[in-house]
């Protein structure tokens, strides 16, 4: 009797598996290889996920949206407001100067909205620039309003002689508290302006998005 024979059967069994087992060769694995829509391949699919998910209007872009449509509405309506109120005619020296430079802002303002509004929805790198264009307008708004009221005169009316003495007008000039407050508004309205613009130079979704 041979040494193989003195196994038993289920010995033979599991050596003959262990010989198929390693007589067979290694098959190996080709990793997926994703491609983009210009055939492209494509190492990080994760990456290419999420900016499939930061493209379209959503997100802070939506608030954005909605805050330029808002900007178009107060644009639209101050103009009118103030076309009624130099209608009245009773405005004069400096309250006719600030009105005459709102008749002339807010339709412009509201314009600009109008037109970024329209370029964001539709997805134009256009709808950028207007943004900025409309933020610019703003801060030069609120910066004009601002010198102009800083030259305004604060007229009151007061009594000389007594009780039944006759009234007096006089007028004085803005304080330095309130210059240094206008002043303070100047600052704000460009600080606003520029860190509203910064979104949509630095946002991965504007970039994703206005591209037509």
């Amino acid at each position: 009797m041979t040494k193989d024979s003195s196994k038993t059967p289920q010995e033979n069994s599991s050596a003959t598996k262990e010989n198929v087992s390693t007589q067979q060769p290694e098959q190996q694995v080709q990793p997926v290889q994703y491609v983009d829509s210009n055939g492209n391949p494509v190492q990080n699919v994760q990456y290419v996920v999420q900016e499939k998910s930061l493209k379209g209007v959503g997100g802070w872009l939506i608030f954005w949206l909605v805050y330029l449509g808002l900007t178009a509405i107060y644009g639209l309506i101050a103009t009118f407001i103030y076309l009624a109120a130099l209608a009245e005619g009773n405005a004069s020296g400096t309250t006719f100067a600030i009105l005459i430079q709102s008749v002339v802002f807010t339709p412009i303002l509201c314009a600009a909205a109008i037109m970024s509004v329209i370029f964001i929805s539709m997805q134009k790198k256009l709808g950028k620039i207007m943004a900025w264009v409309t933020f610019g307008i703003s801060a030069l708004y609120a910066t004009v309003i601002s010198i102009t009221a800083m030259f305004a005169q604060v007229c009151r009316t007061v009594r000389t002689g007594g009780w039944f003495g006759q009234t007096e007008t006089i007028c004085e000039g803005i304080g330095a508290g309130g210059i240094i407050m206008l002043f303070g508004a100047i600052v704000v309205s460009i600080v606003i302006a520029g860190l509203c613009s910064l979104y949509f130079w630095k946002s991965k979704r504007v970039a994703l998005t206005l591209v037509k």
